[in-house]
């Protein structure tokens, strides 16, 4: 049945004026825009998100777990070769363990030492080793700090952000901040961040390709994004072999996505579509 009609006063414009400049109803209006337009997640002050993040990336920085007299051997052989390829201008290792002291995780063929590790880290670590020596002698200690700082902390707090501007797009704000927290905080992501080792790393690279497949497949990047995620893949692959796994299940969300949007076109259009971007993500 139709809904019956509502009958209705209408005030003067005396009431009107006197509601308008009615302190109790001004107020109660400004409450009311208030609850409206503030999500109730959102807090101000010392609970905000704002200042959950910032307490989230201080965790990140001041957190330097490190003990001189286990001679980390996965961060150590790396950075004895960026020492060895600044101090010495080579990739082997003897000269510097002579200097330092032997470390473990390394490779030897003809009586030549070398990490056993992929060459990403070492060769990131030369620009950081490099600067610390303009300013004086350098530590032990200070190389792992400053490593660490600039190639797997700071990149691990920009993966962060990355995936939570990709969250928001699925889901509230609520439930992105507190799956990042979790993931940062209470998973081996935090551990692994702020060591100097490539395993985050090699996520922070892997998933920056993924999410530059997706803004393309949104159609919010040009198809020059391909090139951006094969560089990632790349460099994601020279920082940890295993890499490459990830690198082929991203080269199957580009087939299968790209696949679904060219339904109407002819298989030699669908070949091209599919294997320009594959070959650029591979």
């Amino acid at each position: 049945f139709p809904p019956c009609p509502r009958k209705t006063r209408s005030k003067s414009p005396q009431q009107h004026a006197a509601h308008r400049e009615s302190p109790l109803a001004a107020e109660t209006l400004h409450n009311v825009a208030k609850v409206v337009q503030t999500p109730p997640y959102v807090k101000h002050g010392w609970t905000s998100a704002r200042v959950g993040y910032g307490l989230l990336a201080a965790l990140y920085v001041l957190s330097f777990q490190y003990h001189p007299g286990l001679r980390s051997p996965n961060e150590l052989c790396r950075l004895w070769q960026s020492r060895a390829i600044v101090d010495h201008g080579t990739l082997v290792l003897n000269q510097t363990m002579r200097e330092l002291g032997p470390v473990g995780d390394l490779s030897v063929k003809d009586g030549l030492y070398y990490p056993s590790k992929a060459p990403m880290l070492s060769f990131l670590g030369v620009p950081v080793y490099a600067a610390l020596k303009a300013l004086g002698p350098v530590s032990e200690v200070g190389q792992v700090f400053w490593s660490r700082l600039f190639i797997n902390i700071l990149p691990s707090l920009f993966l962060l952000w990355l995936l939570r501007r990709f969250l928001l797009v699925y889901v509230s704000a609520a439930f992105a901040d507190a799956a990042i927290v979790t993931y940062g905080l209470g998973t081996i992501a935090f551990s692994y961040s702020t060591q100097f080792l490539s395993h985050q790393l090699t996520a922070v690279l892997t998933f920056a390709a993924f999410y530059a497949c997706w803004r393309v497949e949104r159609g919010e990047w040009p198809l020059k994004g391909y090139a951006v995620a094969g560089a990632l893949t790349g460099a994601a692959v020279m920082t940890e072999y295993t890499g490459a796994l990830t690198v082929l299940c991203l080269s199957a969300y580009v087939i299968v996505s790209r696949f679904g949007t060219l339904s109407t076109e002819p298989w030699s259009g669908k070949i091209k579509s599919l294997v320009v971007p594959t070959g650029w993500v591979l």
